[in-house]
């Protein structure tokens, strides 16, 4: 164990973290007590497979440690992390060893990073004893069995249970899809695609584990209402799978995207137009529409009459996806959508189907005429 003299200023620990476990917390936790600050900084390993992304990964972690004064979280790109220790003025990079397997890679691992930043020492963690054999992987492993919830529990953080109820939610649901569809082709590569689009840093709100979820769960409640609900199930998988908020053409990316899809998994070309006709024709008036294309926007449009606490994590997370807009930009462009929304409502309604009118018109007229005011005062 390498061994240091006077305190430590900043100690940095460094991972992929794709699956944060009471391992980990007891890890950062002891080297939190060993420093006067510790950074946990979140890196990419292309040798990994994360199931959750880095903003996921990034608030779990962020709510983990939020009981540890000294404790901060980071997110590192393209960088060595003993180098990325030197730029931010730390003094030490710290590992946890579980077996002579750790150990072994970080004898390599050491030799390494004191040829790229010999000024930074390494201490190493031994987890307790009731942490010891605690793996992401391990974790990963009981996932699925009947119970599985219960037993996984004692391994994280309840918000990685949560995010891993969710994740396995919509797993599970894209599993059945593709069976139910008789789709080709190989279903994980699918499914990392679009677990891989839905990650991507700067979607907030547009992401798999609030938006895509949400939505399935509503439309597991209406299923009965579509016309043609595997062509609906499509398109709520596909119709944000192209998201930049700089541009304004993502629903017809998105349509363009899904109709390759569906002919990537072999099926008939007039299933993959009709699906993409669904992902663009819900961005245009309405008139005209299907009954499932209004089944399709209702679903979207679901998150406005959502509980309070939800609908602000919501707009919370549309603000952050336009962080690069100036407020009072921001605050006007989304007043004028949000008074569209309602301004548009069709004979009376936001919602076309008498499923949602009932559960969320009230809700999310209330809640979009709270943003509003929210947003007046921010001017």
């Amino acid at each position: 164990m390498q061994r240091h003299t006077g305190p430590i200023k900043t100690i940095i620990s460094g991972g992929a973290f794709g699956l944060p476990t009471n391992g980990h917390d007891d890890m950062w936790r002891k080297a939190a007590r060993s420093a006067e600050k510790l950074v946990i900084v979140i890196a990419n390993n292309p040798g990994k497979t994360p199931i959750f992304s880095n903003r996921t990964i990034f608030e779990m972690i962020t709510t983990i440690v939020s009981d540890i004064p000294n404790a901060e979280v980071q997110v590192m790109k393209n960088k060595y992390l003993v180098r990325y220790a030197s730029e931010i003025g730390a003094t030490h990079v710290f590992r946890g060893l579980r077996d002579y397997k750790d150990l072994s890679e970080e004898q390599v691992a050491r030799s390494v990073n004191k040829v790229i930043a010999p000024n930074i020492d390494a201490d190493y963690f031994i987890p307790d004893a009731d942490k010891f054999e605690i793996s992401s992987s391990m974790v990963l492993s009981l996932v699925g069995f009947e119970g599985w919830e219960e037993i996984v529990a004692h391994y994280v953080h309840p918000v990685v249970l949560a995010n891993l109820i969710d994740w396995h939610y919509a797993r599970q649901h894209w599993h059945r899809f593709w069976n139910e569809i008789d789709a080709q082709d190989d279903e994980k590569v699918m499914w990392n695609n679009i677990t891989s689009r839905y990650g991507q840093d700067h979607r907030a709100y547009h992401n798999l584990l609030f938006h895509i979820v949400l939505a399935l769960r509503q439309f597991d409640q209406v299923r009965n209402l579509a016309d043609d609900p595997l062509a609906v199930e499509m398109a709520l998988w596909y119709h944000d799978i192209e998201y930049d908020p700089k541009r304004n053409d993502n629903e017809a990316r998105s349509a363009k995207f899904a109709k390759a899809a569906a002919r990537k998994m072999g099926l008939e070309d007039d299933f993959g137009e009709k699906v993409a006709d669904l992902i663009e024709n819900a961005t245009m008036n309405g008139a005209d529409w299907t009954s499932d294309t209004w089944l399709l926007r209702d679903i979207d449009f679901s998150i406005l009459g959502q509980p309070p606490e939800v609908y602000n994590r919501y707009a919370q997370g549309i603000r952050e996806e336009y962080d690069y807009v100036e407020d009072e930009t921001y605050c006007q462009g989304r007043k004028e959508v949000l008074f569209s929304i309602l301004k548009s409502k069709h004979l009376g309604n936001i919602f076309m189907k008498q499923h949602f009118r009932d559960s969320y018109e009230a809700e999310a007229t209330k809640n979009i005429l709270q943003e509003i005011s929210n947003l007046n005062n921010n001017i």
